[in-house]
C-alpha cells in the first residue's frame, strides 16, 4: 500500500518502503523512500536545506536531550526518482 502525504501545496510525497529499526546497542537505524513525481520535483528537494527537507517530511532532529535519552537524527539522499530518508535513533550517552 502507498501512503500518500501532502506536506505543501507543490509536492505530493509517496511513501512507497519503510523499514524496520536495523542495529543494536545504543543505535539503529530506519530507512523511508518515498517516490517523487518527477524531475523538477527531485531538483528542487535536492536544493532544499536539511531544516526545510525535515520541516515537509514532519521530523526534526533532536539534539538537546537529557544523558540518557533518546534522540533522532536524520539524513536525505535525493536520487532523480526517490527521496531517501534514514533515520538514527539513538541514546545520548
Amino acid at each position: 500500500m502507498i501512503n500518500i502525504l501532502i506536506k505543501r501545496s507543490d509536492f505530493i510525497v509517496k511513501k512507497v518502503f519503510e523499514s524496520e529499526l536495523i542495529g543494536y546497542g545504543e543505535s539503529a537505524k530506519k530507512v523511508t523512500i518515498y517516490q517523487l513525481d518527477n524531475r523538477e520535483e527531485a531538483r528542487e528537494l535536492d536544493e532544499m536545506q536539511h531544516d526545510e527537507l525535515c520541516e515537509l517530511l514532519g521530523v526534526y532532529d533532536d539534539y538537546t536531550v537529557a544523558p540518557g535519552a533518546v534522540y533522532h537524527h536524520y539524513s536525505f539522499k535525493v536520487t532523480t526518482e526517490f527521496l531517501i530518508m534514514t533515520d538514527c535513533i539513538a541514546i545520548n550517552v
